[in-house]
């Protein structure tokens, strides 16, 4: 979680995933995966909005130059961001309790969900079905002209359709099967990616330029396939077999993932979130300078 955790916040929580492999979960994933298995509506935000999420994120002046280079030669998917979510007023406590129990499931087996996902260098994930689909549907083809909920289809003209409205709580699902579910979904993807991918693996960190794949911060499918293909899953394979298998990993990238940035603690008081000399150094000569000429504008 981002930031000092043990002041009161506003419904609005910031965090970012670090997987068992040592390196974080793409934030543009997590938020795939968070709806995709559970409809929980989150979003990516970038550090490049303000200097305080570089400072939270503990990236430095030198460390930001680097990704800045690399995102105006067009390397995109290295941006650096987290994912943000939000707890409604009206939601009640065992929603926010289902809440906090899927993002705990994402952070602890939500790696092992990669190979089914795909990433361009424009930083765009979103599973392989899902990419297979002609088209996205967007909130603006939504129209209430009609005194109800219609919405356009694939030829652009309104359907008659209205989007279904449960009113048979008696009949509605519990929210632990969506999670039950969850783990069912993860064994059967788990069982499927050898005839995905078949006997080869595909380096796709090498869709980065060669001078910045040192930046480089996220997990790639292509190294989570590296580790489950010796698993060798079985048609009997079921989630607790996967559970003790995933407690046995140990960090693969830890050394490597250590030496760009580690999101600061300010729970030990140990941070404080400054401007740096530099950027105060700058501001400073900014304010010196002359301001212009506006002895025109009183005329205008």
């Amino acid at each position: 979680m981002i930031g000092n955790n043990e002041l009161p916040k506003v419904g609005i929580y910031t965090f970012v995933i670090k997987s068992k492999l040592g390196k974080y979960l793409h934030p543009l994933f997590v938020c795939s995966l968070l709806n995709d298995l559970f409809g929980l509506q989150t979003r990516a935000g970038c550090q490049c909005s303000t200097v305080s999420g570089q400072k939270f994120l503990g990236i430095d002046l030198n460390l930001s130059r680097r990704y800045k280079e690399a995102l105006m030669n067009e390397q995109e998917v290295l941006r650096i961001g987290f994912c943000r979510l939000n707890f409604n007023y009206f939601f009640s406590r065992e929603d926010c309790e289902y809440i906090l129990r899927c993002i705990e499931f994402v952070a602890e087996y939500g790696w092992m969900f990669l190979p089914h996902y795909s990433v361009n260098l424009g930083g765009k994930w979103g599973n392989i079905v899902e990419n297979q689909l002609p088209r996205r549907r967007w909130l603006k083809e939504i129209s209430y002209d009609s005194g109800k909920m219609t919405y356009m289809d694939s030829t652009q003209k309104f359907s008659k359709g209205i989007f279904p409205v449960h009113t048979d709580r008696a009949n509605v699902r519990s929210l632990d099967d969506y999670l039950n579910e969850a783990k069912d979904i993860l064994v059967q993807t788990v069982k499927q990616y050898k005839a995905m991918y078949g006997g080869e693996i595909a380096d796709q960190r090498q869709q980065v330029s060669q001078e910045y794949q040192h930046l480089i911060w996220f997990l790639y499918p292509s190294e989570v396939l590296e580790l489950i293909y010796p698993l060798n899953p079985t048609d009997d394979l079921t989630f607790t077999d996967i559970e003790k298998w995933s407690r046995e990993q140990k960090p693969q990238h830890e050394e490597e993932w250590s030496t760009l940035f580690i999101p600061r603690d300010y729970r030990r008081n140990t941070y404080e979130c400054k401007f740096s000399e530099e950027y105060i150094q700058k501001e400073e000569e900014l304010k010196k300078k002359p301001k212009p000429n506006s002895q025109f504008l009183g005329r205008m």
